[in-house]
């Protein structure tokens, strides 16, 4: 049997006392840890939602399946859609008149924005008013007045702008109210069509 000694005692309470501390320690670190909320470069803890009325910055993070664009209605679904739309679209259109394609992209649209960029060759030819040179769809054409701006070629090597409009009544884009000659032209315009 040992004896008591005062400091065989004393290191036996020093040994429990650190273990005590060190159990403390420990439940104050694994405490710590659980209450740590990430941040940019600090690890932690956040809450999974996939609410969109959430407006507190730092305590949330989205669902894993959020990155899943073949999931309708997650994050990557959305975006997938919104990223189609925004593709361009070509329409299709008519040249009038023996107006033929020479260069250019067409006439397309993204939404309800159409482009023209389209360069359209002939024989030399006097247009007038009212001549057509292009028919789109009437969906395609604008819902209020819009002029389109056009650079026409002359045989004789001069050019000059001019202004085309449309026909509401049939969607076909007709020369304005000047007489010119050209065999060239050269278009490029946007407008927001009246699509329903």
């Amino acid at each position: 049997m040992k004896f008591l000694t005062k400091a065989w005692m004393q290191t036996q309470f020093e040994n429990f006392a650190d273990r005590i501390l060190a159990v403390f320690a420990k439940k104050t670190e694994t405490e710590n840890h659980y209450t740590q909320k990430a941040a940019y470069g600090i690890l932690g803890h956040v809450k999974l939602s996939n609410s969109a009325a959430i407006t507190t910055t730092g305590e949330y993070a989205l669902d894993a399946v959020e990155k899943n664009a073949s999931v309708e209605g997650t994050l990557a679904n959305l975006i997938q859609q919104t990223n189609s739309n925004l593709r361009a679209v070509g329409i299709g259109y008519e040249l009038k008149n023996g107006w033929r394609w020479s260069s250019g992209t067409g006439i397309t649209r993204i939404g309800n924005v159409v482009n023209i960029c389209l360069g359209i060759i002939r024989e030399q030819t006097t247009l007038r008013e009212g001549d057509e040179i292009i028919q789109i769809a009437l969906e395609y054409i604008p819902g209020c007045w819009t002029d389109i701006p056009v650079l026409s070629y002359n045989v004789d090597g001069t050019t000059q702008g001019v202004i085309l409009y449309f026909n509401a009544e049939n969607g076909s884009i007709v020369v304005g109210n000047i007489q010119f000659e050209a065999y060239y032209l050269l278009i490029n315009a946007s407008w927001i069509a009246q699509m329903q």
